[in-house]
């Protein structure tokens, strides 16, 4: 899975970059399907993937596309 993310997030970011990232959001997904487990709010898990977007946008150069 992590491959896959570090090649959707190829487009925008060095390749050593994308695969630290892909790391980074295999990480947050456990933790939400954790969280989703203990009983989150599909609300609660929302604002945290809102979060994780904003952040990952925040690193795409300004001339590319939204994710």
């Amino acid at each position: 899975m992590r491959e896959r993310i570090a090649d959707a997030l190829s487009s925008f970011a060095a390749k050593a970059d994308a695969h630290r990232l892909a790391r980074s959001l295999s990480a947050v997904m456990q933790g939400i399907s954790v969280q989703a487990r203990d009983g989150a709010t599909p609300m609660e898990l929302q604002e945290i993937v809102e979060e994780v977007v904003s952040g990952v946008e925040a690193r795409r150069p300004r001339d590319a596309g939204r994710l």
